[in-house]
């Protein structure tokens, strides 16, 4: 499997962790897994490997969170661009 560097297609550098962000913080795992691209067989990173009880806390957070992101006055277009504006 072909490695990929993402990293380089990043505007900012400091953008890539293997750590997760729930919740406002980042969470570390000692475990990590590899992350696939299955269209071109390329692994295009490494990722932390978390926990049932870290994913029930991401799940929780994102609920909580969505009421508030619904609410935004901001068309959709302009939210999506928040995150596509990190590539």
């Amino acid at each position: 499997m072909q490695k990929v560097d993402i990293r380089s297609q990043l505007k900012n550098i400091l953008l890539f962790k293997k750590d997760a962000f729930i919740n406002g913080k980042w969470i570390h795992s000692k475990n990590t897994f590899k992350l696939k691209n299955p269209a071109a067989d390329e692994m295009i990173a490494t990722v932390a490997n978390l926990d049932s009880s870290a994913a029930e806390l991401a799940v929780a957070a994102a609920a909580k969170a969505l009421p508030a992101w619904r609410a935004t006055s901001y068309p959709k277009n302009v939210r999506s661009s928040c995150v596509n504006g990190l590539i």
